[in-house]
C-alpha cells in the first residue's frame, strides 16, 4: 500500500525533473525512459527510485549553479572591462594634468623673466632718472668751460690779426721807427701784450665770476650762451670791442695797405724794383690771410651785433643762425694749414733735411765691409 500510494506523487516529481532538465537543454538517460514507461517494474525497486529523484536533483542543482558562475563570469568581464575603461580614462586625464602643468610652468617661468627684465629696466631708468641732475650740471660746466676757452681764444686772435694789420705797415714802410727801443715796445710789444692779456681776463670776470643763473640746457641741442649775455650793456660791450671793432680794423688797415702798395707803385724806380718784389710777397701772403680771418669772422660778427643790438632776437630763423655763428669756429684749426701754404720755407726746410737724412742712411748702407 504505501509504495502504491506513492507512485503518483514519484511520477509527478519525475516528470517535472524530466521537463526542468529537457528545459536546460539536457535530457534523461534512456534506461530513465524506460523505467517510466513500465512503472510496476520500477515500482518494485524503492532504491532505485530514490536514487533516481536524488540524481535529478542533483541534475538541476548543477545547471542552475552553472548559470550562475556564467552570470558571475560576465560580471567579472563587464565590471573588468568598466575598471579598464576607467583606469585608461584616468591614465588619459593625468597625462592632460601633466601637460598643462608643464605648459603653465613655462608660462610661469616665461612671464617671471620677463618680470625680472622689467625690474632690471626699471632700476637702470630710475638710476638715470636719479642722475639727471648730476648730468645736468656736468653739462652746464662742461659748456661754461667750452665756451669760457672760445670766448678766452676767439677775441685774442682776432686782437692779435687786427694788431699785425697795423704792425705790417710799419715793418714794410716805416721800419726805421721799429729801430729804437721805446717806438718798439709802444708799437710793437705793448700791443701784442695786450692782445695775449685781455681777453682771458675779461671772460675769467664775465663768464667764472659773473654771479647770474644760467639758462635751461635740457631742451637745448646746443650748449647756450654764456649768462653774462642776460645783461644787456655787457653784451654791447662785447660785441663792440671783441667782434665789430677788430674786424673793423683789418679790413681798414687792408684795404689802407692795398692802396698805400697802389700808390708807391707807381713811383718807385727801378733801383727799387727789388725792394717792391720783396714787399708785393709779404703784402700777398698777409692780404690772404687776412681775407680768410674776414670770411670766417663776418657772418658770426653780424649775427652777434644784429643779436645785441636789435629787440626782436633771430630764434626764429634756428638752424641758420647757429651755422652762421658757427663759422668763426673753423679759423682756429684752419690757421696752421693757411699759414704752411702762405710760408712754405718750413715746409722746404723739412724736406732737405729728410733728403739729408736719407743720403746718409744709403750711404751706410751701400758701404760693404769686405774680410780676408
Amino acid at each position: 500500500m504505501n509504495v502504491v500510494e506513492t507512485l503518483p506523487s514519484s511520477i509527478s516529481i519525475l516528470s517535472l525533473a524530466n521537463d526542468s532538465y529537457r528545459q536546460n537543454g539536457n535530457s534523461l538517460p534512456s534506461s530513465f525512459d524506460e523505467h517510466s514507461n513500465d512503472t510496476i517494474t520500477d515500482i518494485r525497486n524503492n532504491t532505485t527510485l530514490n536514487s533516481n529523484i536524488k540524481t535529478t536533483r542533483r541534475f538541476n542543482k548543477y545547471s542552475i549553479s552553472s548559470k550562475q558562475g556564467l552570470l558571475y563570469m560576465k560580471k567579472c568581464r563587464l565590471s573588468s572591462s568598466i575598471l579598464r575603461s576607467g583606469r585608461c580614462s584616468k591614465l588619459n586625464n593625468d597625462a592632460l594634468a601633466r601637460k598643462l602643468r608643464t605648459k603653465h610652468n613655462y608660462i610661469r617661468q616665461q612671464l617671471e623673466k620677463q618680470v625680472r627684465e622689467l625690474e632690471f629696466q626699471q632700476n637702470n631708468l630710475l638710476l638715470q632718472v636719479e642722475d639727471l641732475y648730476f648730468y645736468k650740471h656736468q653739462l652746464e660746466t662742461k659748456c661754461e668751460q667750452s665756451s669760457s676757452k672760445y670766448e678766452m681764444v676767439s677775441p685774442e686772435e682776432a686782437f692779435k690779426l687786427s694788431t699785425s694789420s697795423i704792425q705790417r705797415y710799419f715793418l714794410l714802410f716805416k721800419i726805421h721807427l721799429l729801430r729804437k727801443r721805446q717806438t718798439r715796445w709802444i708799437l710793437h710789444y705793448i700791443p701784442l701784450i695786450f692782445c695775449i692779456i685781455y681777453p682771458p681776463i675779461f671772460y675769467l670776470i664775465t663768464i667764472i665770476f659773473y654771479s647770474c643763473t644760467s639758462t635751461d640746457i635740457i631742451n637745448s641741442q646746443y650748449c647756450t650762451i654764456p649768462c653774462y649775455f642776460q645783461n644787456s650793456i655787457l653784451l654791447i660791450v662785447d660785441c663792440i670791442i671783441h667782434y665789430i671793432l677788430p674786424l673793423i680794423i683789418t679790413i681798414s688797415a687792408n684795404i689802407v695797405l692795398i692802396c698805400w702798395m697802389i700808390h708807391l707803385r707807381c713811383d718807385l724806380n727801378v733801383e727799387q724794383m727789388y725792394l717792391w718784389k720783396r714787399q708785393k710777397k709779404l703784402i700777398s701772403q698777409i692780404l690772404i690771410f687776412s681775407l680768410f680771418y674776414i670770411i670766417g669772422w663776418l657772418p658770426s660778427t653780424i649775427v652777434s651785433a644784429l643779436n645785441a643790438f636789435s629787440f626782436n632776437k633771430l630764434n626764429q630763423y634756428g638752424s641758420v643762425v647757429v651755422w652762421l655763428n658757427y663759422t668763426s669756429y673753423f679759423i682756429c684749426p684752419l690757421q696752421p694749414f693757411i699759414c704752411l701754404i702762405l710760408v712754405p720755407e718750413p715746409i722746404y726746410f723739412l724736406q732737405d733735411t729728410l733728403r739729408q737724412l736719407l743720403r746718409k742712411a744709403m750711404m751706410r748702407t751701400s758701404v760693404i765691409t769686405v774680410e780676408p
